[in-house]
């Protein structure tokens, strides 16, 4: 079979793909992809430099209390092992509540890290209710400040100098890195605030939402629950489902927990989530899919086939994808008996809607193939997925066989061979049964 005889084809057709996904790219997205390239190659190159120097932990979380004192003990991790210098400085809304007594901090190959503390003092009055930010920065600069007396100087607009006696210069600080240090004010009464996860699942598994529930209130709350609305893509609800209940004390932390049990179409959904405590709602949503796109490729069709000229080839296709499924792409590759690679062309972009049968055509020139079998391969891309599809096909001069899973195609009108000899011998005996009934009536009369 000629499916055997092309399996090596089939790995120089997964590079095909590859090189269809970059024409696409370069015909759709041009100068702008060239500039995201650009873009991330100077990001890496920055961020090379910033990995040399970690700062741990990466966040510190403190609940407001008038006045309170704090003293916090930070890590310079030195990543590549270098020598580095680098300051220390405080920045955000919280920035003249740190205090930080050595600004200044310095790390030799050998080191792989050092400490240094910050304290932070709160104010007497509570700032409005919710987080307020602060940032402590450690940011790396050359070397050459350290050897001589002065302050570095941080502007508003973030730009960095260094002050001595007798002059001001601007720094150019290579990478830095900061540590976030959050203040929780509590919110008189209940208050809760909740994040919504979704474990996305299969078609055939269960779909579960977690939403973790945070009291940033002063008083307790009793049995909060979740409503969960699963949306479908033209936004009509599908299904409600409803969570576990919990009570959380002031600054307490809970979760509460919802599944969508049972068999699901692949797609794209909306959670719509309404927490509820307290007489108190509060509404979140994420949108979440169940399984995967994949447009299956159902058929061939090829009709009114003469060898020799184009022919339309018909690929049927269908999507199980709750949404339509914009720019289907594909490229075919036709291959002979030999598992040469004879012509590759495109098929015209497709809309295909979900859950219909759809029609994506191409149309292949035939001039110079000769009566024979040949394997007619089908790659279609669509949104980052693809599907593939081989048809064994059998040319003759007027026909077109598509084996297990097509529909043939012949010219019609075309004359079969012998065809006209057959119909002049019909026309003639047709012709002398006239004669000789008209024969046997004149016989008849003259008797």
């Amino acid at each position: 079979m000629i499916g055997e005889r092309t399996r090596k084809e089939r790995v120089r057709r997964a590079g095909a793909r590859s090189v269809l996904v970059a024409r696409r790219l370069d015909r759709r997205l041009g100068a702008f992809a060239l500039l995201v390239l650009l873009s991330a190659l100077l990001f890496c190159a920055v961020a090379e430099d910033a990995l040399a120097l970690g700062i741990a932990p990466a966040r510190t979380r403190i609940d407001f209390a008038p006045g309170l004192e704090k003293e916090l003990t930070y890590r310079v991790i030195n990543n590549d092992k270098v020598d580095f210098h680098a300051i220390i400085f405080a920045e955000g809304e919280l920035k003249d509540s740190i205090r930080i007594e050595k600004p200044l901090i310095a790390l030799s190959q050998d080191e792989g890290e050092k400490t240094f503390t910050v304290k932070v003092r709160l104010p007497d009055e509570a700032p409005s209710p919710g987080q307020h930010v602060g940032k402590v920065v450690l940011l790396h600069v050359p070397e050459d400040y350290f050897d001589e007396e002065g302050v570095f100087v941080l502007t508003q607009d973030q730009g960095l100098l260094f002050n001595t006696r007798t002059e001001t210069s601007q720094v150019t600080a290579t990478a830095g890195v900061a540590s976030q240090i959050i203040v929780n004010v509590p919110y008189p009464g209940t208050y809760a605030k909740a994040k919504l996860h979704v474990s996305e699942g299969g078609v055939d598994s269960p779909v579960v939402f977690t939403i973790s529930v945070f009291n940033f209130g002063t008083e307790r709350i009793e049995d909060a629950y979740a409503r969960v609305r699963i949306l479908g893509a033209n936004n009509e609800e599908i299904v409600e489902l409803r969570s576990n209940m919990i009570s959380l004390d002031a600054k307490e932390e809970g979760k509460v927990v919802a599944s969508w049990e049972g068999k699901h179409n692949p797609g794209a959904y909306y959670a719509e989530v309404f927490l509820e405590y307290s007489d108190e709602v509060e509404k979140l949503g994420e949108a979440f899919t169940i399984g995967r796109k994949f447009i299956r490729i159902k058929g061939l069709d090829i009709r009114s086939f003469r060898l020799g000229e184009i022919a339309k080839l018909d690929f049927t296709v269908e999507s199980d994808w709750n949404e339509p499924i914009e720019n289907v792409e594909g490229e075919v590759n036709v291959i002979d008996d030999s598992g040469s690679e004879l012509s590759t062309f495109s098929t015209v972009p497709t809309r295909v809607r979900p859950h219909k049968e759809e029609v994506v055509t191409a149309y292949w020139d035939t001039q110079g193939l000769v009566p024979g079998e040949y394997d007619v391969n089908l790659d279609l891309l669509y949104d980052g997925a693809s599907s593939s599809r081989l048809f064994e096909t059998v040319l003759s001069l007027d026909e077109a066989v598509v084996k297990g899973g097509g529909v043939s195609g012949r010219v019609v009108g075309v004359e079969e061979k012998g065809g006209s000899s057959y119909n002049v011998l019909v026309l003639l005996v047709a012709v002398l049964i006239v004669m000789n009934i008209v024969l046997f009536f004149s016989i008849r009369r003259k008797k």
